[in-house]
């Protein structure tokens, strides 16, 4: 895959993840809050507009699917873990796993733990590991 196909995804991943947690605070839901994101910082151009509107209108569809799943693999001391934001882009990369059967798996689960280096400490990058790699197994058959 071409270095810039690479830099698109993972900022449609990132737009994904944005949109999900601008969602949470939007009366309007994911289209008003995507509005909102990409007249703010101008994404329209940058990322891969198809792997976007898929996770988007997914996570519209799944979300609560997406979510139990993700409850299903944490203990006590994780959920305590979970930010807001955390949930979103577990929430994106379950719906990529998802809808994504021909990403390889391990690139997948790699983008989210490299945008999770972006936000958050080596714990909780560990943490978005073991979930998504315990839901991949559940989810894609290899």
């Amino acid at each position: 895959m071409k270095n810039a196909t690479i830099k698109k995804r993972m900022a449609a991943r990132l737009s994904a993840v944005q949109s999900s947690f601008a969602a949470g605070f939007s009366d309007g839901g994911m289209p008003v809050a995507l509005d909102l994101l990409l007249d703010e910082q101008g994404l329209s151009s940058s990322y891969d507009e198809t792997l976007r509107n898929a996770l988007i209108n997914d996570i519209a569809a799944n979300k609560r699917q997406y979510e139990e799943m993700i409850n299903a693999q944490l203990d006590k001391k994780s959920l305590d873990m979970m930010t807001p934001l955390l949930a979103c882009l577990l929430i994106c990369a379950v719906s990529e796993l998802a809808i994504n059967p021909n990403t390889d798996t391990a690139v997948i689960i790699s983008s989210y733990m490299t945008l999770g280096e972006e936000f958050f400490d080596e714990k909780h990058v560990h943490l978005i590991n073991a979930v998504l790699d315990n839901i991949a197994k559940i989810i894609r058959v290899n």
